[in-house]
């Protein structure tokens, strides 16, 4: 079911544009395409097709004509924000599907758009610090990749330098210091008030030095 808009021509680079509309019942019944990337290392007859048409979302729920409200889990598919996509077998909801269950495509690679923009200005900015809006963090987002990106990189500065923001970063774009969004995603991401940076980051340095797994 797309989401939104294809982002190919015009839409390229930009905020999310709304979707088309159609008329009567949608069949829902197929994947949607994967946005474009860059595939290795997967066999050819595993790789769906690609295309920048690829905004679209794979529900799952409960049975048909139930009244009952369900909470809605939204699953972001792992992939470092460069590779892979939300039709992959493992993503699959049917056992979550009494709960209801919501997995999405979005832009990959060089065609990432995934952090909330709501202006063409806030899309091309994305990596700057002021392109952000608590505000419009509604729904829990929980995925393979951003759990990585706003821990691990509190993880491994910690670790080394006792400083969230480390001397370094690892080689990956979207965690190096000179992109300050990478340091800020934990705090959007979350059910609970942040807490004022000295005693964040006192609570999570305590938290590291007291255990005994080695990074």
């Amino acid at each position: 079911m797309p989401y939104a808009a294809s982002t190919a021509g015009a839409n390229r680079w930009r905020a999310s544009q709304p979707a088309l509309y159609w008329k009567g019942v949608r069949a829902a019944d197929t994947w949607g395409a994967a946005c474009p990337q860059p595939v290795t290392g997967i066999a050819a007859d595993k790789v769906p097709p690609l295309s920048e048409d690829c905004l679209n979302l794979n529900i799952w729920t409960g049975a048909a004509g139930s009244s009952r409200r369900c909470p809605v889990f939204v699953w972001i598919y792992g992939g470092r924000n460069s590779a892979m996509w939300a039709s992959q077998p493992v993503y699959d909801g049917a056992n979550l599907a009494a709960k209801a269950e919501t997995t999405f495509g979005d832009r990959a690679a060089e065609f990432l758009a995934l952090y909330p923009a709501g202006t063409d200005t806030e899309a091309v900015a994305q990596d700057n610090n002021y392109a952000r809006d608590e505000e419009r963090v509604s729904t829990f987002l929980w995925g393979t990749q951003f759990r990585n990106t706003a821990t691990s990189s509190y993880v491994a500065n910690f670790v080394a330098t006792g400083n969230p923001n480390g001397r370094s970063l690892p080689a990956w774009p979207a965690l190096r210091t000179t992109k300050p969004l990478s340091m800020e995603l934990g705090d959007h991401f979350t059910t609970l008030p942040a807490a004022d940076s000295d005693a964040k980051y006192a609570f999570l340095k305590d938290c590291l030095q007291s255990q005994t797994t080695a990074y």
